[in-house]
């Protein structure tokens, strides 16, 4: 038992480094360490807050069961897109599981230790939204039974996406022999992560669902989910049923899971071993070859144009880098837009549009609002283009060709600027996008539009700005797996963190009436912000290049 304890352990820590996080805290700074964890507190405190307002709402109108529907869908979405990440990274991606077959270890104990590890990842994914939610269900409804039903949901609820995406993992592996390559895979994965995302967006907005909860997706499913996912219609009568009713329901939950875990267990004992051997090395993809390298540098014209050349294969040369760091805006305008579109078409009888509409003309007749308008709008623009985190991870990718950058016969400041013009480039794409998406739904104003047009930009390559100074300060040079150059990474939570913190000290303003102050002082501040990191990088780029790698 002691054995399995620590091979479950290892293989944990280094799974989770392969999916890009980690439970290796050591390296990390006190300030980090704090800032991670007051992250969790304060996320978890606000889900639970949700919940039990809503809760509390829910209550008069006798729809408690709306919201433990809720809770538990956005848990089995949660896990569920979180998995096409982790059992990857689990199951073929480490180099241990290789040297695990070399070990004398029985297959079935390999087997075992895989799937608590994707047991464990499953309640890590819910631990900081979903539990906080049920607690705060709990909170509003003090009772034994909603003690023991959350208890019993939340344990069982991660079994059934996990089987499901293993077996799906198998058969795509099985059938595609061209995708036994981790790079190749991981860009699958990503997909299947964000079609899923914005399906579950989508359904949402369609669901028509009343009452204190309008996202109950019970209304638009087919019945046979319900089968597939025994959770979604046995943990009302878990949680809200009487005697034999409540007892029925956790044992057919608790049957339909050891179902799955069986057939899963089952095909994974037969085929697993030969799909493990048949995958390509999990090097692959970690960096450029020499010929690569160079080739982005020494090219005909300048320098800077060659470092642009080459900082632009070394974006799109990966699926990671494309999924991660170039898609994100264009998922986000997908997801928020789609979503917008979809419900003001579907708002007030199809008349959504039109009152919109009506609105935002009798507001431009007032040029002071029509400017604040287009400042606020840039602002999101621009923002949201810079969703993704490509500059905020410049000099983290190059973690592996650190000493070539610093010996190459070109200035600091040549290379700072490429990677800021790189990055900036990226987010143009989606900003053009997302001007076009204001021009057709928004009556045209030229002040608005064209103060909308110019803030964007200017907030877009501030927020680039103020990204490649965190990565530059403190880039993460200790990754061994692309996944981990974005998820994990603190320069790029940091960097949504300051974003988040500028929009919270507005609100007060807002909330006050005073939108228009609070607008130009957004934009002015950011600008501020972004000359001056621009005038410091300028100034300190050969400094910082130099010490890069050698903190202590």
């Amino acid at each position: 038992m002691k054995r399995l304890i620590s091979l479950i352990r290892t293989d944990l820590k280094l799974s989770l480094s392969s999916s890009g996080q980690s439970l290796n805290r050591k390296k990390r700074h006190t300030a980090s360490k704090a800032v991670g964890y007051a992250l969790y507190v304060v996320l978890g405190l606000f889900m639970a807050m949700t919940s039990f307002m809503m809760t509390k709402n829910a209550l008069p109108l006798h729809q408690e069961g709306a919201v433990v529907r809720y809770i538990v869908e956005f848990g089995l979405i949660l896990v569920t897109m979180t998995m096409f990440t982790f059992v990857p990274a689990t199951l073929f991606y480490g180099d241990q599981t290789r040297i695990y077959l070399s070990m004398p270890l029985t297959m079935s104990e390999i087997i075992l230790t895989k799937f608590v590890t994707l047991m464990i990842e499953g309640y890590l994914a819910i631990a900081s939204v979903t539990l906080p939610m049920a607690i705060g269900y709990i909170l509003a409804t003090p009772s034994l039974q909603a003690l023991l039903g959350w208890l019993v949901v939340l344990v069982l609820l991660p079994v059934v996406p996990v089987c499901l995406v293993v077996l799906f993992m198998f058969l795509v592996v099985k059938l595609l022999p061209f995708l036994r390559d981790e790079r190749r895979l991981s860009g699958v994965m990503g997909v299947m992560s964000v079609v899923g995302i914005m399906l579950y967006v989508f359904i949402l907005q369609g669901s028509g669902s009343e009452g204190p909860i309008r996202t109950d997706l019970s209304s638009v499913l087919p019945s046979w989910v319900g089968f597939v996912f025994p959770v979604l219609t046995t943990s009302e009568g878990i949680l809200l049923g009487e005697g034999a009713t409540t007892f029925s329901q956790v044992g057919r939950l608790f049957g339909v899971s050891l179902v799955w875990l069986v057939v899963t267990v089952g095909l994974a004992s037969v085929i697993y071993r030969s799909l493990l051997l048949s995958m390509k090395g999990q090097s692959a993809g970690k960096k450029l070859s020499k010929e690569q390298t160079s080739k982005g540098v020494v090219s005909k014209g300048t320098p800077f144009k060659a470092l642009m050349k080459r900082e632009r294969r070394s974006v799109l040369r990966s699926p990671v880098f494309i999924i991660q760091g170039i898609a994100s805006p264009y998922v986000m305008i997908a997801v928020i837009w789609g979503g917008m579109i979809f419900g003001y078409s579907h708002a007030a009888e199809g008349d959504g549009f039109s009152a919109l509409t009506m609105f935002l003309a009798s507001l431009f007749e007032n040029p002071l609002y029509a400017l604040t308008f287009g400042i606020g709008a840039g602002f999101l623009i621009g923002e949201q283009a810079t969703i993704g985190g490509l500059t905020t991870t410049a000099f983290t990718r190059d973690a592996y060709h650190l000493d070539f950058l610093k010996s190459i016969p070109v200035s600091a400041e040549t290379l700072f600027r490429a990677k800021l013009l790189t990055g900036f480039a990226f987010t143009v794409p989606p900003m053009a996008l997302l001007w076009i998406l204001m021009f057709v739904f928004v009556p045209f104003h030229p002040l608005a539009h064209l103060t909308m047009v110019v803030v964007s930009l200017i907030i877009s390559f501030s927020v680039c700005i103020i990204d490649l100074f965190l990565d530059a300060r403190h880039p993460r040079l200790d990754w061994m797996d692309e996944n981990a150059i974005f998820r994990g990474n603190r320069n790029v939570i940091l960097g949504s963190i300051i974003s988040f913190v500028f929009l919270i000290v507005m609100i007060p303003l807002i909330a006050m009436g005073w939108f228009i102050p609070a607008a130009f002082i957004l934009f002015f501040l950011y600008t501020a912000i972004g000359i001056a990191l621009l005038f410091y990088l300028d100034r300190n780029a050969e400094e910082i290049l130099k010490n890069m790698g050698n903190e202590a």
